[in-house]
């Protein structure tokens, strides 16, 4: 893969939340705000508690000018810019 060593840096410079909604979002979940999603969440990132706040804030840094990691394509709706980049953190099991 000739851009690991981008994916790598990009992934690191993230933060910790961004990186489970990332991980949420390569694995094809698409309600982030569900129980479901925020019980992984709680789990991936080792939290007492996670309310949909977290996702709402990650998605709204990983789809905003800066980042630009994720498109929102409809309400509630994400796909990732970079195919690459979603096929490397789909391959990944945790935020670290």
């Amino acid at each position: 893969m000739h851009n690991d060593t981008a994916h790598v840096k990009t992934w690191k410079e993230l933060r910790r939340a961004d990186r489970a909604v990332l991980l949420l979002a390569a694995k094809g979940v698409q309600d982030r705000y569900g129980a479901a999603a925020l019980k992984q969440l709680k789990v991936i990132l080792d939290l007492q508690e996670v309310t949909a706040t977290l996702p709402r804030t990650s998605l709204r840094r990983l789809a905003g000018q800066k980042l630009q990691l994720l498109a929102r394509i409809d309400h509630g709706t994400y796909r990732f810019e970079d195919q690459e980049f979603q096929l490397w953190v789909s391959a990944r099991s945790t935020v670290d």
